[in-house]
């Protein structure tokens, strides 16, 4: 796993040993930010942010800030590790939870995110559930880009207030792209 693009191409990253953690193969990530606009002084938000993968590499390609929230310590410990390695700390701030517990706490953020970026496990039913989250919390801005990876095999709810844009498939990984709805 590396950074692929930008400031800090070519960084390797540390994984999670024994772990469950499945990081963004480097063709998914690359084809998913080919799909993006610009992100040149973005705020990021990074759901199942896992050891950073996908947060790390919005900063290299210009994002402004990061926010990561990951639920398992030991992918928590290798992300801070990560983000020292390609010297991003200081654009980043972690949140140790589980993705309800920051969603609980989400109002405190009222700046609204350009890029929402979520690679949730794909064997539970957590890519409809975050879908609803981020469609329900509004921490979207008007003109952002919410970006789910999914299992090809699960099949996405419908949410009013966020319409797809586009899916990319590549084997069983699919990336959805979402806009605010109409």
């Amino acid at each position: 796993m590396r950074v692929i693009s930008g400031t800090r191409k070519g960084f390797r990253l540390d994984s999670v040993k024994g772990s469950s953690i499945r990081p963004t193969a480097d063709g998914t990530k690359e084809s998913m930010f080919n799909v993006l606009p610009d992100i040149t002084g973005a705020s990021v938000l990074d759901l199942y942010a896992g050891t950073g993968n996908l947060g790390i590499e919005a900063l290299s390609r210009g994002a402004a800030k990061a926010v990561f929230v990951e639920k398992d310590p030991r992918a928590v410990r290798v992300l801070r590790g990560n983000l020292g390695k390609t010297r991003l700390s200081a654009q980043a701030e972690v949140i140790q939870t589980p993705i309800a517990g920051f969603f609980l706490r989400a109002a405190r953020y009222t700046e609204k995110f350009d890029l929402i970026l979520a690679d949730p496990p794909y064997r539970s039913e957590a890519a409809c559930e975050i879908l609803r989250l981020v469609g329900r919390h509004n921490l979207l801005k008007k003109d952002g880009w919410f970006v789910l990876e999914h299992s090809t095999r699960k099949e996405l709810s419908r949410i009013p207030t966020l319409c797809l844009k586009t899916s990319k498939k590549r084997g069983d990984s699919q990336v959805s792209f979402f806009t605010h709805g109409a």
